[in-house]
């Protein structure tokens, strides 16, 4: 029991504190939240931020490692049971060299939720759509806290909309495993899934619409986005997905390999080269490897997991930003390093029980909006020019088409690779001309990026069409361009300037905040409707239609002065990657003459 005189200090001090909030105290199943106001630029609207609210208990000691544990109740007596929701917590532990954080902690599962305050009303006719968003940085790096709160209740919150941002395990913390039941991995989707799980369990205590969640990922934030659209586990947990500048149809996903983790257990003296991870080891034995992984210090373990996946020269390679790089260092090499953070096939119970190509045979139907930027990886051009060459682009053939992914007619595909970039044609010459390097760089830009990105988003979506009926697939390509002293302007995440105020580092002018309101307007109409440009939405301008199945390849060209509808997203990379390879591994010939749908 408190001294009477605490109690006192209490009253007087906590209590005005908390109401001097416009926002109300939520009162959510776990305990109360107490958020703070965030005031709308050039308005008196008010959007609430409640930031760092618990969705998870701590993954740390003997949760290391382990599935996510639902969040246990905080109430308690007095003030205890209120949590103020005031800020971002810390970053998850991660590789920082990449992305450096002022602050990162094991213990970070929390989410960050911001409402417009009119959705906390008791009188609001109607429950508030919500938006469920997924960072990226290739599972390794990044966090909510690369947003600021002003920009994402600017353009968001404000809109009767709730939107929630949250972390999970990243790195080595989110997919280390032992391929066995005593630690299966996937640990980072086990988070994803408890988040959505919160969500839509407490989500009609802020005012928000349990059965209109809208679940969005960028980057890799939307490869797990749609990894976890096939996984039998989160059936019922979201109503329509957004997926942009990623898929979950790259060919290294659900990679079983356990080989590097077990060198990383070795590393930290967790087990032996020589006794190799098999079937000959028992339970008994992986427990052991596991309880000596949970009691390593953190850093440590992030820091030789980060040796470990790195190249002879330190430079990592598994973004695909860092691939041209690596192209132009290594001739001769044929293979790409391994991704190690991937999901994995976890078994008949797990979130990914069988092959993704099997789980897409099988999927459900899908409300999707798709698409990239026209230029994701634009603003390398200039970092590799003094590296480019014609062999550096030979090269990037060479690791795209690898024994290990097409095992029939590899050498026949890589031959292929090489005259559809046209790297025959005055390959000498061309060599030794400095004027040239920008081409050659222009070239392996180009190459990279539609292997990486607009190949595989081109199978994400001909799969929900071809694979599930009832499907409306919304394909986009965000081609408003800028000139920038870093490249031609809208590369890899860009987009998110203009939606999350993330790299906002230029005043917009009168173009760009026209393409923000049309940008933005266009995601929150399908979050709200389920259609992009709903009756009485647009002005009449334009109508964004969805795919068909004689019309796959029709996309909205975002741009000014308005969008207008294409045909031929990237025919170039749908043309050779998704038709070409996969006709000559299954037949050992070329397909013959390809005919374009000119509906």
């Amino acid at each position: 029991m408190f001294p009477a005189n605490i109690l006192c200090f209490m009253v007087i001090f906590i209590n005005p504190i908390l109401s001097r909030d416009a926002c109300r105290q939520v009162e959510l199943s776990l305990g109360s939240v107490q958020g703070i106001d965030i005031k709308i630029s050039d308005s008196d609207h008010v959007v609430c931020s409640f930031m760092g609210v618990p969705y998870a208990e701590p993954p740390v000691g003997e949760l290391r490692f382990r599935k996510t544990a639902a969040k246990k109740p905080w109430s308690g007596k007095f003030f205890l049971h209120l949590l103020l929701a005031n800020e971002y917590k810390p970053a998850c532990w991660q590789n920082a060299s990449i992305s450096p954080q002022s602050s990162m902690s094991e213990d970070c599962l929390y989410a960050n939720i911001f409402v417009d305050s009119r959705c906390l009303l008791d009188s609001q006719d109607s429950l508030c759509p919500v938006l469920f968003y997924i960072h990226g940085g290739a599972y390794e790096f990044d966090s909510p806290r690369m947003f600021d709160p002003q920009d994402l209740a600017n353009n968001i919150a404000s809109r009767n909309i709730i939107l929630i941002t949250f972390s999970y395990r990243l790195g080595v913390l989110g997919f280390w495993s032992t391929g066995t039941e005593e630690a299966s991995g996937n640990w980072a989707f086990h988070d994803m899934i408890e988040a959505l799980k919160f969500t839509k369990r407490e989500i009609g205590r802020f005012g928000g619409d349990a059965d209109r969640l809208t679940m969005m990922g960028h980057s890799t934030g939307g490869c797990a986005a749609a990894a976890l659209t096939l996984s039998p586990e989160t059936e019922g947990l979201f109503s329509q997905v957004v997926i942009m500048s990623e898929s979950a149809s790259r060919r290294s996903e659900l990679d079983n390999n356990v080989s590097d983790y077990q060198e990383l257990a070795v590393r930290v003296g967790c087990s032996t080269r020589e006794r190799l991870w098999n079937s000959s080891l028992t339970s008994d034995s992986y427990e052991t490897i596991v309880g000596c992984m949970r009691k390593v210090d953190i850093a440590d373990l992030v820091n030789r997991m980060n040796d470990l996946r790195c190249c002879d020269d330190d430079i990592p390679t598994t973004t695909p930003e860092q691939i041209m790089n690596f192209a132009a260092r290594h001739i001769g090499k044929v293979e790409l390093p391994p991704r190690l953070m991937t999901p994995k096939n976890d078994g008949p119970a797990g979130l990914f029980p069988q092959p993704l190509r099997q789980l897409r045979a099988n999927r459900r139907p899908l409300k999707l909006m798709i698409g990239s930027t026209i230029n994701e990886l634009g603003n390398q051009n200039r970092i590799y020019e003094a590296k480019a060459s014609p062999y550096a682009a030979a090269q990037l053939c060479s690791l795209f088409v690898s024994k290990k992914l097409y095992k029939n007619h590899w050498q026949k595909i890589l031959l292929e690779c090489r005259k559809n970039y046209g790297l025959f044609a005055g390959l000498h010459e061309r060599f030794y001309s400095k004027s040239n390097f920008s081409f050659w760089s222009r070239l392996m830009t180009s190459m990279n990026q539609e292997y990486q990105y607009f190949a595989p988003i081109q199978r994400e979506y001909s799969s929900v069409l071809d694979n599930s009926r009832n499907s409306t697939v919304y394909l986009y390509s965000f081609d408003f361009e800028r000139k920038t002293m870093e490249g031609i302007f809208p590369w890899h995440s860009r987009d998110l300037t203009f939606i999350f105020g993330l790299h906002k580092n230029f005043k917009f002018d009168e173009d760009d905040l026209k393409i923000r309101d049309i940008y933005i307007d266009l995601l929150l109409n399908f979050v709200i409707f389920g259609d992009p440009t709903p009756e009485g939405k647009t002005n009449g301008y334009f109508k964004w239609q969805p795919l068909t199945r004689l019309r796959q390849n029709h996309y909205l060209s975002i741009n000014l002065p308005q969008p207008t509808m294409k045909p031929y997203y990237h025919k170039n990379s749908n043309w050779f990657w998704n038709f070409v390879a996969p006709w000559i591994e299954k037949t050992g010939r070329l397909p013959e003459k390809y005919v374009i749908n000119e509906n």
